[in-house]
């Protein structure tokens, strides 16, 4: 048995990287009976050994060690340090408070009547505009305006059911803030990260099925019209560059969940094995930017035409995102830096 130069970890005689801080294992390392190392040699011999030295291994360099669980402690092991620091970073905890703020704000506006009268309003003066074009009844508007009341109604359990999949991811970051916090040296909890997993398996599974159906029936649609002569001819064509955009964003959403479940993977694995990897997607990190600054400067509009409490549902949500995207960015750099040997445990 010998013990690690660096840390002072035991380690196997054949392991050349400690499992511990991962500190590579010179040869010179000398196997002796089951004790640390200490600062002092025990015989003059010792001192005149050379010294041993370690240097940092990049993280797609490193033999894939096995670590048993509980073999290491999460204080001493820089990778994960690094995983805990970011997932306590103020940056972190606002942005799941805020996305918290944005599930209450959204179920709080359900109760609203201001989703009604707008959709009412929007639906009236659609009519004024169009309703001689369409040849319709203006008289059946109030039949139209009981339907749009009484659909309200159903906002609220709508809301909280649309909610759900916002609810589960919450409570996943409440696990990791908690797991992150905790004063426990061993090991560090997963299942937050586990059920961001499923939430993501299952959103890139629904993504390429609504993209293969709809793109299907569009593709469909086109090939129909184009068969036909005249006006349907023309709306065939258009029915095609649709078909094409369609397609085209289809694809750019599986490959942002197919490297959001990636860089959760690479999240969980640094967290399991303590190899520490910046194998973080930046493109998914500069896309949940994007859609937070865009949700977020849409709240103001959200504030005039619908209602301040959908505004700030908006706001609050956006604002999430974009903090969740610069933890993201932050993470993926202190990695690099522990695979460079710069921080430690």
């Amino acid at each position: 048995m010998k013990y690690c130069p660096n840390c002072g970890q035991e380690i196997d005689e054949n392991e050349k990287f400690c499992h511990s801080c991962g500190a590579k294992i010179a040869d010179e390392t000398a196997v002796g009976p089951e004790r640390p190392i200490t600062s002092q040699p025990e015989s003059p011999q010792a001192a005149q050994s050379p010294p041993v030295t370690h240097e940092a291994i990049p993280a797609d360099q490193m033999p894939p060690y096995h670590v048993k669980e509980g073999s290491f402690s999460a204080g001493q092991n820089p990778a994960i340090s690094a995983y805990k620091k970011a997932a306590r970073s103020p940056l972190f905890l606002i942005a799941v408070l805020l996305l918290a703020l944005s599930i209450v704000f959204s179920i709080v506006n359900s109760f609203s009547s201001d989703i009604p009268d707008y959709v009412s309003d929007s639906v009236s003066n659609a009519l004024e505009e169009f309703g001689d074009d369409l040849k319709f009844d203006k008289s059946d508007m109030t039949e139209i305006n009981d339907f749009i009341d009484n659909a309200g109604n159903y906002f609220l359990p709508s809301a909280i059911s649309t909610n759900i999949p916002s609810i589960i991811v919450l409570i996943a970051l409440g696990l990791i803030v908690a797991s992150a916090m905790s004063k426990n040296e061993g090991k560090t909890s997963t299942a937050g990260l586990t059920i961001i997993k499923v939430m993501s398996i299952i959103e890139l599974v629904f993504a390429i099925i609504i993209s293969v159906a709809l793109t299907a029936v569009l593709a469909v649609s086109s090939v129909m019209m184009l068969k036909e002569k005249g006006d349907v001819k023309s709306v065939g064509i258009a029915f095609t560059v649709i078909t094409i955009i369609v397609f085209i964003i289809s694809i750019f959403c599986i490959i942002f969940f197919a490297k959001k479940l990636k860089t959760i993977n690479t999240a969980k694995k640094t967290v399991v094995t303590g190899i520490p990897s910046d194998k973080v997607s930046g493109f998914v990190g500069v896309i949940i930017f994007i859609i937070g600054a865009l949700s977020a400067a849409g709240a103001v509009t959200m504030m005039i035409n619908v209602s301040a409490i959908s505004g700030l549902a908006s706001l609050t949500s956006g604002a999430s995102y974009v903090l969740f995207a610069l933890t993201l960015f932050s993470y993926k750099s202190t990695m690099r830096e522990v695979i460079a040997g710069k921080l430690h445990g």
